[in-house]
């Protein structure tokens, strides 16, 4: 009621947006299979027969599985885990910035709008100021006709910023998981924010060291030598 906050939105999309939920999903079935390499297999029912081949294949399969394929198998989900984990943090940052460029792109959108709007009902003002001149033999036709003319681009760049506003809010509805009938809501006044005055440099290396993606690459190459 307040104004929708950039914050609110944010919350919002990561609440709503379908993407981020698959993930989320795909987190529970990395876990699962977590649990399901920790696991013995089931032993074979002709172990139950007192001789035969299988006791040495049993003396020699289960030592090598549970001391040596288990802790392998083990290891390498847990890197899966946390590459998808990874992954998630990595998606939910996206989100969270694609949500944040859209809800400012909306709200220069608007701004635009009303400015256009604004402009065109002063033209349009002028524009019958300059008729009136017109007929009091003041001015010209040539400068009343430049007057309309005015108007009516004024008219289209207002029409055009209205679509513009339009669209913007569309995509920015449509990371939010709004519904068409849910778009009703108004942007609420964001306070400025300062640039960072850090260094390029800086910025690269603060970049490389917590990026959550470069990370989940890294766990990548350590799953497959754990496989491998």
């Amino acid at each position: 009621a307040d104004g929708l906050t950039e914050d609110e939105a944010v919350a919002i999309a990561l609440w709503n947006n379908a993407q981020f939920q698959a993930d989320l999903t795909e987190l529970g079935f990395a876990r699962a299979d977590l649990i399901e390499a920790g696991l013995l297999r089931n032993p074979m029912l002709s172990l139950l027969f007192p001789v035969g081949p299988k006791q040495l294949e049993a003396t020699l399969s289960l030592p090598i599985d549970l001391l040596w394929q288990r802790p392998k198998r083990v290891a390498a989900a847990k890197l899966d885990a946390e590459r998808i984990a990874e992954n998630l943090v990595q998606h939910g940052l996206d989100l969270a910035r694609d949500v944040m460029i859209a809800y400012g792109a909306l709200a220069l959108a608007n701004e635009r709008k009303s400015l256009a709007e604004e402009n065109a009902r002063l033209q349009r003002e002028i524009a019958s100021i300059a008729a009136a001149r017109l007929r009091a033999g003041d001015i010209s036709e040539l400068e009343e006709s430049a007057s309309c003319l005015e108007a009516l681009r004024a008219q289209e760049i207002s029409l055009r910023r209205t679509q513009e506003a339009d669209l913007a809010k569309a995509r920015f509805t449509t990371l939010l998981g709004f519904a068409a009938r849910d778009t009703t809501f108004t942007l609420a006044s964001a306070p400025e924010t300062e640039l960072s005055s850090r260094k390029f440099a800086e910025l690269m290396n603060a970049a490389f060291a917590s990026r959550p993606d470069l990370r989940a690459a890294e766990l990548v190459i350590e799953a497959a030598g754990k496989r491998l």
